[in-house]
């Protein structure tokens, strides 16, 4: 799964599957993965925004897989692509940056 994070708000998320997953594990979307809005509990969205405050970063794409043990983080991306994501969800992501950091030049957040 991958969480966009913005502040401390999960501002979207998709659930990246294979093409062929039965010769292919990795789900990059730029690898031909399909993309789907994914709904997180509030353990998962706590971990993303755990994570990318722990980091000092304003935003990033958080990659995390479910377990039985609960979500299991796999990477901060501080660089992530916006075109799958918002694609899949439909929102302007890269607008949302901007407002945020406006926001935050003005001390508004």
């Amino acid at each position: 799964l991958r969480a966009f994070v913005i502040g401390a708000q999960v501002t979207a998320a998709i659930e990246r599957v294979s093409k062929n997953p039965e010769i292919e594990f990795r789900s990059n979307l730029a690898l031909g993965g399909v993309a789907h809005t994914a709904l997180l509990s509030k353990e998962e969205e706590n971990l993303c925004i755990t994570a990318v405050q722990k980091l000092g970063l304003h935003y990033a794409g958080v990659d995390f897989v479910r377990s039985h043990r609960g979500p299991l983080l796999l990477e901060c991306n501080p660089c992530p692509g916006f075109e799958g994501i918002e694609k899949c969800t439909h929102r302007n992501l890269a607008q949302e940056v901007i407002l945020y950091a406006e926001s935050l030049a003005l001390g508004k957040s």
